[in-house]
C-alpha cells in the first residue's frame, strides 16, 4: 500500500470514463479506498491523506485539467425562491431515476440500531425549534461545536451518530453484504441524472434516518451550489413528526415543510455570511426516512421545464 498508488488512482479516475463515473458516486474516504481496491489500486486511508499532502499541487492540476471546459450559463429565469419540492412521479423523464432511487433504500446489517438509539439526545433535538438567529441557539450551537472537537470520528459500524448528526451515513458502511450493489446503483443514478440534466452531477450523500433521528441546524457553506435530494419513507410519517425546516436568509423567518414519501427537493447552498441557508431535518416519526443528495447544475430548473 502506498500514497503513489493513490496518486495513480486519482489520475485514472479523471481519465477513464467508467472510473470517473464511479468516482462521482463516492462521498467518503472508506468508499474511495474500497473503489481503489476493486480496481487494483492498493492504498489505505492513511496513504490517501499522505498523498494529498505530498502531491497536493499535482492532484490539484489533475482536477483543474478535468474541469477545463466552457462554463455552463445559468437559467434565463431569475430564481428567487429558496426551496423547491416536487413529487418524483410528476417529473417527466424521471421514471428510471425513481426506480433506481427506490433500490437505494437499504438498512445495512452492520448498523447496531440499539446502540444508535442510545445516543439520541432530546435536548439537542430541541435546538431545531430555535431560530439560528437567536441568542439561545448561539449558546447551544457553541456548546455542540465545542463538544464535537473531542468526539471520535464516526465509523460505519457505529452508524453516523454524533451530537449534530444523529442518523446513518450509508456511504460509511462499506463492509456490509449489500454495499457493492448499493454502490453500483449510486453510479447508475449519477449517470441517469447527468443525462437528464445534460451536465455533470455528483453524488453528495446517502443517508438513512431511522425513527427518532435528526440533522441539526447547518449551512454546508464550504460546499456552495445547488443540491437535489430524493427523499423517501417506508411509510407516510404522521403529520408534523417528520419535516424539513429552513430559515429565510433575508427575513430570518422559519419555514417548516412537513415531509411525505417520494419527494424531490432542490435548494441552493451559499457561502457568503449574509446568504447562508440554515436548515435542519427531523424524523421524530415511527417511519424510516432515506435521503440521497446530488450536486446539480445551475441550469436544473430550465431542464425540468424543458422536460415538462
Amino acid at each position: 500500500m502506498s500514497k503513489e498508488n493513490f496518486l495513480q488512482f486519482y489520475r485514472d479516475a479523471f481519465l477513464d470514463k467508467d472510473l470517473r463515473d464511479e468516482f462521482k458516486a463516492v462521498t467518503s474516504m472508506a468508499e474511495t479506498v474500497k473503489l481503489g481496491q476493486r480496481g487494483g489500486y492498493n492504498f489505505s486511508a492513511a496513504d490517501a491523506r499522505a498523498a494529498m499532502i505530498a502531491y497536493g499541487e499535482e492532484i490539484a492540476a489533475v482536477v483543474r485539467s478535468a474541469r477545463a471546459q466552457p462554463a455552463v450559463k445559468s437559467a434565463a429565469n431569475t430564481i428567487v425562491g429558496y426551496n423547491y419540492d416536487f413529487n418524483i412521479d410528476e417529473i417527466t423523464g424521471f421514471d428510471a431515476i425513481a426506480r433506481e432511487a427506490a433500490e437505494l433504500k437499504i438498512k445495512p446489517t452492520s448498523v447496531n440500531l440499539a446502540a444508535f438509539d442510545q445516543l439520541f439526545k432530546k435536548e439537542d433535538l430541541h435546538s431545531t425549534e430555535l431560530s439560528p438567529a437567536s441568542a439561545e441557539f448561539a449558546t447551544i450551537n457553541d456548546d455542540i461545536t465545542t463538544s464535537l472537537q473531542t468526539m471520535p470520528k464516526p465509523s460505519g459500524e457505529a452508524g453516523y451518530s454524533q451530537r449534530d448528526i444523529h442518523l446513518i451515513n450509508l456511504d460509511l458502511n462499506v463492509e456490509h453484504p449489500e454495499y457493492d450493489a448499493y454502490f453500483q446503483r449510486k453510479v447508475r443514478m449519477v449517470r441517469l441524472l447527468s443525462e437528464f440534466f445534460d451536465a455533470d452531477v455528483k453524488f453528495s450523500g446517502g443517508l438513512w434516518y431511522p425513527p427518532n433521528s435528526y440533522r441539526l441546524w447547518h449551512t454546508n457553506e464550504t460546499q456552495p451550489g445547488w443540491r437535489m435530494y430524493i427523499v423517501d419513507y417506508d411509510k407516510a410519517p404522521r403529520e408534523d413528526r417528520a419535516f424539513f425546516r429552513f430559515m429565510n436568509p433575508k427575513t430570518k423567518e422559519l419555514v417548516t415543510l412537513n415531509e411525505r414519501p417520494r419527494l424531490v427537493r432542490f435548494f441552493r447552498i451559499a457561502s457568503r455570511a449574509e446568504g447562508l441557508f440554515w436548515h435542519c431535518i427531523v424524523n421524530a416519526s415511527a417511519s424510516h426516512r432515506w435521503s440521497f443528495g446530488f450536486v446539480v447544475p445551475e441550469t436544473w430548473q430550465s431542464r425540468l421545464l424543458q422536460r415538462s
